[in-house]
């Protein structure tokens, strides 16, 4: 198994900036939008549910206009930060602006299991044939699929949380990197998904495979992120660390 190592960064002071980082995240080219389940970024909750979270970059949202369809708001669950719990039974929120997932491009969610039933779809590309996804599976794994290839790493300890970040190069080569471990493949096809709306807790929106479990970030990038020396890996790893505690090397 191959291991991506990614330099640290540091404010002038010597100390890590979480205003900083997030500002460089913002600003990077690559970032399409990134989503955080925190009204003071976004989120909206009604009667207790998600069912709006916008984009900070301003390029798209996530929603649910079904209120059974809406994962659960929870407040200080990841180091006082809040975030979407879905039940496993018909929880989904759907991005507004569909994609082209044939090209180049990467996605970053920070989630955990809440049960032992897979495959749990934590993100997917709304798909009918040669899906995309990133999944819990059994045996306390994470994958990243996408038409007949997986790509396959350990998760945390059940109950803990994941830092998951994929990326796709549009020619089938995969990489996958979870919790500081990193593998890639080739022969991956997603050729059907020229337009497909990302979809956070399930694998497409009539609700197949819930998740049952929670997230607080998922970003959306364009471009093979993991490929090279992979600056963008390195801002979503200072982000799940400065603002959940959640440090990987």
């Amino acid at each position: 198994m191959n291991m991506l190592r990614i330099a640290g960064r540091f404010s002038a002071s010597g100390l890590p900036s979480f205003g900083t980082i997030a500002e460089e995240l913002l600003a990077r080219s690559e970032l399409f939008d990134w989503y955080q389940v925190d009204p003071e970024f976004g989120a909206h909750v009604t009667d207790g549910k998600v069912d709006t979270i916008l984009g900070q970059k301003g390029a798209a949202s996530l929603v649910q206009a079904t209120a059974d369809n809406r994962p659960a708001y929870a407040e200080n669950v990841l180091n006082s930060y809040p975030a979407a719990v879905f039940d496993g039974a018909n929880d989904r929120l759907v991005c507004s602006v569909q994609r082209n997932f044939t090209l180049a491009h990467g996605l970053a969610v920070i989630a955990r299991s809440g049960d032992t039933t897979y495959p749990d779809v934590i993100l997917s590309a709304n798909s009918s044939s040669l899906p995309e996804y990133i999944s819990f599976a059994a045996g306390g794994l994470i994958n990243f699929v996408q038409g007949n290839k997986a790509l396959t790493l350990p998760a945390a300890v059940s109950g803990d949380w994941n830092v998951i970040v994929a990326s796709a190069n549009g020619a089938g080569t995969l990489r996958l990197w979870v919790n500081g471990r990193y593998i890639e493949g080739t022969g991956g096809n997603n050729s059907t998904m020229t337009s497909a709306a990302l979809i956070v807790g399930a694998l497409n929106n009539a609700g197949s495979s819930i998740m049952t479990g929670s997230v607080t970030d998922v970003m959306q990038f364009d471009g093979d992120i993991l490929a090279g020396a992979a600056p963008v890996l390195d801002l979503v790893r200072d982000v799940a660390d400065f603002t959940y505690g959640l440090r990987y090397s």
